[in-house]
């Protein structure tokens, strides 16, 4: 979710609405240090208690809330196969076309440092 795009909020509910499907708040994350359009997580989680209270099915990315999920309960799937704790972690874990997912999974690391949430930090001082 981004400020820019906010607007477009009730439109878009109102199709997840119409369509029974499942809307997916995305953390907006800025590649060039465009902070000042992210949205507060506790904002957003007043959002997603709006729109589940109006009937909506709502799924809420990690960063949206201030949570890294990465290398816990997400994973990135590149084009090519390869596999990523994060889409801000680039450095592939391994490739689906060479290992099952359940092995490269269970070799993951278990922590790592977040560079989205570094990033913000950086760009907040």
């Amino acid at each position: 979710m981004s400020k820019k795009y906010i607007k477009d909020l009730p439109s878009v509910a109102e199709k997840v609405k119409e369509l029974d499907a499942e809307l997916l708040l995305l953390a907006y994350k800025p590649v060039k240090g465009d902070f000042e359009n992210v949205i507060a997580p506790d904002l957003v989680f007043e959002i997603a208690k709006r729109l589940y209270k109006n009937g909506l099915k709502i799924a809420i990315d990690g960063p949206c809330l201030g949570l890294c999920l990465a290398a816990k309960r997400f994973c990135d799937v590149h084009s090519n196969g390869d596999v990523s704790v994060c889409s801000f972690v680039r450095a592939p874990i391994g490739n689906l076309t060479q290992k099952a997912f359940e092995y490269l999974w269970r070799g993951r690391p278990k922590t790592i440092a977040c560079p989205y949430f570094k990033m913000r930090r950086n760009c907040e001082e």
